[in-house]
């Protein structure tokens, strides 16, 4: 499918509310256009970036069970990482290793 201007446009400003951790704004913006994995992973990472680790858990969470086709295996190997990493950071260290196996398990080879 091709992207319209329309399209175009709300790339370029999720990437601009992303670079400005506005995480109103862009929820908004996804609130118009539709979320997607990737969106999920934007406001987790902007969440974590302004020190709320479960409020970004939420969001990665959010993400790893939003049914999207195709899904990206860059965007799910980041929302897995990152929910690693803040299971860690909010010390959850055995959830966070529990994830990091069962992603092993699901991809021995990756």
């Amino acid at each position: 499918m091709r992207c319209t201007s329309a399209c175009r446009a709300a790339e370029i400003l999720r990437a601009i509310l992303a670079q400005q951790r506005n995480a109103e704004a862009y929820l908004a913006l996804c609130d118009a256009t539709g979320l997607s994995r990737a969106d999920c992973l934007a406001l987790a990472r902007i969440l974590q970036a302004r020190r709320k680790p479960a409020d970004a858990l939420a969001w990665v969470e959010r993400g790893l069970v939003l049914d999207e086709r195709p899904s990206s295996s860059f965007v799910d190997h980041d929302l897995g990482k990152l929910k690693r990493n803040l299971l860690f950071e909010l010390g959850r260290a055995d959830a966070a290793r529990d994830a990091s196996w069962a992603e092993y398990e699901a991809h021995p080879n990756q």
